[in-house]
């Protein structure tokens, strides 16, 4: 059914970039994951879902990215079928994402807190959707839970989980993989082509933020979960001090491991129009801080997708990740890329480099990205 022909096993896992407890989560997948999915029956592939579906658990493990594609999915979900009710269970880090956006999902539950887990199973559920694309605990998850189980075709173990395996395609736009979960439930769901304005804040939390913001800021996001993707201070400084130059308000956003970086970066353009907000932002506040921005400046990143569906012009550069499976052609974004022979070398989350032996030349040279926001802010790059 799946058309991904990949293999991730051990020596991926270890070559693969990531911190020690993302590592350890990944290993415990594959070997406890593994063997509970090896052990357990198949579900029955013939049943189908109860009909009138009333409520729906969608899981989602994985980062701020993948947690913003679903959020428009089930956002157009919630629209054509709005009495259905939309509980969700997913990380920690990417908990807020769905409650970015109000009256779609009813409940969020956490992997991490034990008794938010555990409610899952005692309520009441028609379906439940496993969106993680390859790793087997919350498809194991979606197994237990007595609903009828959604889940992806990407590994044999992981297709006799669910009463229903769908066709996951490893280079196809992210935002119709997930929406190939939903068809079949509901006849009524329009077919989303681009994640581009889709989100819609509400200012009034936030509102403090216009007080301590300039006005139409550029932005420049530090952060990242991956850390070869992120920029390094030489590269910050180089893109702050074009514009600066250029006689632009920049704001720097990132999250608590940033801050020594954006520390930096705020003594060295010390008495400048700089303002430096790392670690110091929700992800609702960052996201009003792009939203209020004329401009967002970043690599790829999950807080690229959210500027993309705020609809905020966002400069990016694409390196390890697939910007034909993660990006595709989303109308406000400027996407930088080197085209590198050995890009992308991400995949179902592993960043696993080949032929770069991790020198990462698809990021560690900013050389186009700098001459496109010099371009943009008419200003020479600097050599």
């Amino acid at each position: 059914m799946s058309k991904t022909n990949i293999k991730i096993g051990l020596k991926e896992i270890l070559l693969s970039e990531g911190d020690l407890p993302l590592k350890l989560m990944k290993l415990l997948d594959y070997f406890l994951g593994g063997l509970i999915a090896r052990m357990l029956p198949a579900k029955n592939t013939l049943e189908a879902p109860p009909f009138p579906i009333k409520s729906i658990l969608v899981l989602r493990p994985g980062g701020i990215g993948d947690a913003a594609f679903l959020t428009v999915v089930l956002k157009n979900f919630k629209q054509s079928s709005p009495g259905i009710n939309i509980d969700v269970l997913c990380e920690k880090r990417n908990y807020e994402v769905f409650s970015l956006e109000g009256r779609i999902v009813r409940h969020v539950f956490c992997y991490e807190d034990v008794r938010s887990f555990f409610k899952i199973f005692k309520n009441k559920y028609d379906v439940v959707i496993d969106t993680e694309q390859w790793h087997y605990l919350s498809s194991i998850a979606a197994y237990f839970i007595k609903a009828y189980a959604i889940g992806f075709a990407t590994r044999p173990l992981k297709i006799k989980l669910f009463n229903k395996a769908v066709e996951y395609e490893l280079n196809e736009y992210e935002l119709t993989n997930f929406q190939r979960l939903f068809e079949g439930l509901f006849d009524n769901i329009k077919n989303l082509k681009s994640i581009n304005n889709t989100l819609t804040l509400d200012f009034e939390e936030c509102a403090h933020l216009k007080e301590s913001l300039p006005e139409k800021p550029v932005v420049l996001f530090l952060g990242g979960s991956i850390k070869p993707r992120r920029f390094t201070n030489t590269q910050a400084d180089e893109i702050v001090g074009i514009l600066l130059e250029g006689g632009n308000q920049v704001v720097l956003i990132g999250g608590k491991s940033e801050i020594v970086k954006g520390s930096f970066l705020e003594l060295k353009h010390k008495n400048s129009a700089l303002y430096n907000f790392t670690g110091k932002t929700t992800l609702k506040e960052s996201a009003v801080i792009i939203k209020l921005a004329k401009k967002f400046i970043t690599h790829d990143s999950g807080l690229m997708h959210i500027a993309i569906m705020l609809g905020t012009p966002v400069i990016a550069l694409c390196g390890p990740g697939n910007q034909e499976k993660w990006i595709g052609k989303e109308g406000c974004a400027q996407i930088i890329s080197l085209n590198m022979p050995c890009s992308p070398c991400t995949k179902f989350g592993y960043t696993i480099p080949s032929a770069c032996l991790r020198k990462y030349s698809c990021v560690s040279d900013i050389r186009e990205l700098v001459k496109a926001v010099a371009l943009e802010k008419g200003s020479e790059p600097r050599h």
